[in-house]
């Protein structure tokens, strides 16, 4: 059986035959491949490459979370679920029924540990950022400018008490 092998395959088979490292040409390779100061130096190589994939994947994930963050506040702004894009019949919500029926069915199929503790993950990550956020002197809401006397700005605040009244509303 003849084997199709490229021209530096055939000429690396060979040289490994001989007893030779196909990379540096030295006698006697310390493995079945390459010598050990050239294995040491390739692995340099690699360590570099990861580093630097490593470094790119960070860059388009935060890449993919800028844009997703946008496409829901698009979304959102313009009255459409915030999951699949379909126009919302209930202004009160962000996702449609559908998104939400699979959302409570999927949060279901959770056990109840793990679904508590993410919530106190959450809970304990929102807890850290305002304490971060007012004491840089920042809103605790949006992270904008602010007065001294409150913990946020204006139209955070506007905002709140617009809910705040929606929610009365709804109790009453």
């Amino acid at each position: 059986m003849i084997e199709h092998l490229s021209r530096s395959a055939r000429y690396a088979r060979k040289m490994r035959a001989r007893g030779i490292c196909p990379q540096c040409c030295r006698e006697n390779p310390g493995s079945k491949y390459a010598c050990d100061a050239c294995r040491s130096r390739n692995a340099d190589c690699l360590t570099k490459r990861r580093r630097t994939d490593m470094a790119y994947l960070e860059r388009v994930r935060r890449e993919n979370r800028e844009r997703m963050a946008a496409r829901r506040h698009e979304r959102k702004v313009a009255g459409l679920c915030v999951i699949c894009g379909k126009e919302l019949l209930d202004r009160h919500n962000v996702a449609c029924q559908a998104c939400r029926q699979r959302r409570r069915e999927y949060r279901a199929g959770k056990p109840e540990e793990k679904r508590r503790q993410e919530i106190e993950r959450k809970v304990q990550y929102e807890h850290d950022r305002r304490l971060r956020l007012y004491a840089a002197g920042l809103c605790i809401r949006c992270g904008g400018a602010r007065d001294a006397k409150h913990r946020m700005c204006l139209t955070c605040r506007i905002v709140q008490n617009k809910k705040k009244a929606l929610r009365r509303q709804r109790a009453a």
